[in-house]
């Protein structure tokens, strides 16, 4: 999806009227109507007589790995700031291994514990989705 070309998966998408349920959207110059209803936790789309449920995710709810898993993961939608990691690098406990930004805070992400760092997801600048692996670090023996 590319807001700004208005686009998605390379296919021109314009919103004309959004109002009392009902989704007008130009698809490649074709108008489409759907009826929506957003409630707090999914959003029911009926489009062509097909109905279809998307669940949002609870953003206060516990989007973590399990625990004693050294898996980082955005609690939130954001932009990653800055990383300050390595595969392959050993980092301790609480170390900062980078940051991310969304509304204005900024988040440090921190290791869980002392370990190697096995996976580097993001660059900085990327925009990253809510629960998105950033960084794994494998636990020391």
């Amino acid at each position: 999806m590319d807001v700004a070309n208005q686009t998605i998966d390379g296919r021109r998408v314009r919103e004309r009227r959004l109002a009392d349920h009902v989704a007008v959207l130009t698809i490649e110059g074709h108008d489409e109507m759907a009826i929506v209803n957003a409630q707090a936790h999914t959003v029911e789309v009926s489009w062509h007589g097909q109905r279809f449920v998307f669940e949002r995710p609870d953003a206060f709810g516990d989007h973590g790995p399990a625990v004693g898993d050294g898996t980082l993961v955005a609690p939130m939608p954001g932009t990653v700031l800055d990383v300050l990691v390595t595969v392959g690098q050993q980092v301790v406990e609480g170390e900062t291994l980078g940051a991310m930004e969304a509304m204005k805070m900024e988040l440090a992400l921190k290791a869980p514990f002392a370990g190697t760092v096995t996976e580097v997801n993001v660059v900085a600048g990327q925009q990253v989705a809510l629960g998105a692996t950033l960084i794994v670090v494998e636990e020391s023996a």
